[in-house]
């Protein structure tokens, strides 16, 4: 059941992005946003500082269903595990993409670079802003050289297109 559904999530992606892609990797970027996801997804289902998420989740089904007693045990247990099922999903929609960006790339250091560039950046966006993690001297350092590392890349793959079309 997962895996059918995160297969028809992933073709909807490819079908927009596939007129562009012979420019850019595109799904190795979705890719990297899905194990970013998936990460930040793992994190909120296993973390003891997620608790207030699961707490509101338990808060809006008393709500709504009228419900007086406490119901925090199974609530995050439920919400536990749709968490992990998302974790779960996201990753096969990861490998799906990863994959097809492979076949996107001119080669496969293109298609890993822009994963991982992308998985990098999200994460530490989702961390800094959902997380409060910090981000420090030495990793906006980090970050700038793989910007240049994808720029580079991008600049030879594009002269390279060029070389064996004039050819």
């Amino acid at each position: 059941m997962i895996s059918n559904a995160s297969i028809c999530l992933a073709r909807v992606v490819f079908t927009v992005q596939s007129r562009a892609a012979a420019m850019f990797p595109y799904s190795a970027s979705v890719a990297g946003v899905c194990a970013s996801l998936a990460a930040a997804a793992g994190k909120i289902a296993s973390s003891p500082a997620s608790l207030f998420a699961h707490r509101l989740l338990c808060w809006l089904v008393r709500q709504t269903s009228g419900l007086h007693e406490t119901c925090e045990g199974s609530v995050l247990m439920l919400s536990r595990m749709l968490w992990c099922v998302l974790t779960v999903l996201l990753n096969v929609i990861m490998w799906i993409a990863f994959t097809k960006g492979l076949q996107q790339s001119s080669s496969s250091s293109e298609a890993l670079l822009v994963n991982m560039a992308t998985n990098f950046f999200l994460s530490a966006l989702i961390g800094a802003v959902f997380f409060g993690e910090s981000l420090s001297l030495l990793w906006g350092v980090g970050a700038a050289l793989i910007v240049c590392g994808v720029a580079i890349m991008q600049i030879g793959s594009s002269t390279n297109k060029l070389q064996e079309k004039n050819t």
